[in-house]
């Protein structure tokens, strides 16, 4: 399914960011994780736009989740679900999960400047979940 195709869910179904979040707002570990296997499965053979699910273990998640916590999952969801467009392409390169559970979002840059898109994206996410977002810049060491 595409982005298209999500947007096209999310404005048909009136109902269905609330209750999205309400599931966010009190999901439960074993719940998380057997979505995690079952959409693992699902995502198997697709290339174009696989889940991360086929990517990342579940032991992994439920540490990313942990550390980004209830509260802050759900701010985040519920800007992402008010405008599903405007975040998708300015998400930063990395996201690291320290041993302590902290977490920080880095962009990297080699050339040229954010875009538009990454400057509103992390704006944005720092503001409503109090995301630690950072820029850095790699240069060859000549």
């Amino acid at each position: 399914m595409s982005y298209a195709g999500y947007t096209d869910v999310l404005d048909n179904v009136t109902d269905l960011r609330g209750g999205m979040l309400e599931d966010i707002r009190r999901w439960d570990e074993d719940a998380f994780a057997r979505s995690w296997v079952t959409l693992a499965a699902w995502n198997a053979d697709n290339t174009w736009l696989p889940h991360p699910s086929t990517r990342v273990d579940v032991d992994l998640a439920l540490a990313t989740l942990e550390a980004v916590g209830e509260k802050r999952l759900s701010s985040i969801s519920g800007r992402v679900f008010a405008e599903p467009f405007a975040y998708y392409r300015g998400w930063p390169d990395l996201m690291l999960l320290d041993r302590d559970g902290g977490l920080r979002f880095v962009e990297v840059k080699t050339t040229g400047r954010l875009s538009f898109g990454q400057i509103v994206t992390m704006s944005d996410m720092r503001e409503a979940a109090s995301l630690d977002m950072r820029v850095l810049r790699v240069r060859r060491d000549s």
